[in-house]
C-alpha cells in the first residue's frame, strides 16, 4: 500500500507542469487542517495518523488537480520526516527550492482557514451507505435538520419507503444511520 501511495505522490509532484487548478476553499482548508493535524500527531508520536492525514491531502490534490508549487511546498515539508529522500528530491529538483528541505521552517497553519463551510454527511440505512449529503457545517450538527434532508434524498427514499424507522443513529457532522 505504501509503495502505491509513494507512486501517486511522485506522480502528483510530476504534474507541476500541467495546467494549474486554483484550489477551492475546501482544499485550502484541508491544507491547513492537515498541517495542524500532522504537527499535533508528530508531537504526540502518532506517526500512523499523521501519514494518514498526508494521504488524505494527497488524494484531495489529485482529485482537484492541484499542482501549484505554492500548495505543494507545505506537502513536501510535511512529508520530510516520513520520506526524507523523496521529500528532498521533490523539494530541490521538482519544486526548485534551495537545498535542503530539512533546513526549512515547519509549515504553519492559519486558524482562520481551518473552518470548513461544507461538511459531507454519510447516510446509511441498516448500516449500509446509501448516499451522502453536503451540508453547511452549522446545519450538520443539528439532528433534526440532517434527518429531514436525508429523508428527502431520492437514493434514501427507496430504502425507507413503507418501512418503519426503529432507531436513528446520529453522529454530528459525520453520519446518520436509519435502522428499519
Amino acid at each position: 500500500g505504501m509503495e502505491r501511495f509513494i507512486g501517486r505522490l511522485w506522480r502528483l509532484f510530476q504534474m507541476t507542469n500541467d495546467k494549474l487548478q486554483t484550489p477551492n476553499a475546501e482544499v485550502i482548508s484541508k491544507i491547513h487542517l492537515t498541517i495542524k493535524g500532522v504537527t499535533e500527531d508528530i508531537e504526540q508520536f502518532k506517526y500512523n495518523t499523521a501519514i494518514a492525514k498526508i494521504m488524505e491531502l494527497v488524494n484531495s490534490f489529485i482529485e482537484y488537480r492541484i499542482s501549484d508549487i505554492q500548495y505543494l511546498r507545505p506537502l513536501a515539508l510535511l512529508l520530510a520526516p516520513f520520506a526524507p529522500h523523496l521529500a528532498e528530491e521533490v523539494w530541490v529538483n521538482v519544486l526548485g527550492q534551495p537545498f535542503s528541505v530539512h533546513q526549512q521552517a515547519w509549515p504553519k497553519y492559519d486558524a482562520n482557514l481551518l473552518k470548513v463551510d461544507q461538511v459531507t454527511i454519510i447516510i446509511q440505512v441498516n448500516g449500509k451507505v446509501r448516499a451522502t449529503l453536503n451540508l453547511k457545517s452549522q446545519i450538520s450538527n443539528l439532528k433534526s435538520e440532517v434527518e429531514q434532508a436525508a429523508k428527502k434524498d431520492e437514493r434514501v427514499v427507496k430504502w425507507l419507503d413503507g418501512r418503519k424507522i426503529r432507531k436513528t443513529v446520529f453522529i454530528p457532522g459525520k453520519l446518520i444511520n436509519f435502522v428499519v
